[in-house]
């Protein structure tokens, strides 16, 4: 099955049958992506900015 990569591999797993390579927003830990309803996020901020890039990659660039 197929897991996300920025670089290195990711611990998400996509469920498609290849691996998705892309420049996500993650954490500082490198666990998770970043989420829109993440706490301390202030709109405009560059942490806002990259949530925003997640979900566009998300939203229309890779399949649902």
């Amino acid at each position: 099955s197929g897991r996300l990569f920025t670089f290195l591999p990711l611990p998400s797993k996509t469920g498609f049958p290849v691996h998705i390579h892309a420049l996500f927003s993650m954490n500082s830990s490198r666990q998770r992506l970043r989420k829109p309803n993440e706490r301390g996020i202030v709109q405009g901020s560059d942490k806002d900015v990259l949530i925003k890039w997640n979900q566009l990659l998300f939203n229309h660039h890779i399949p649902q």
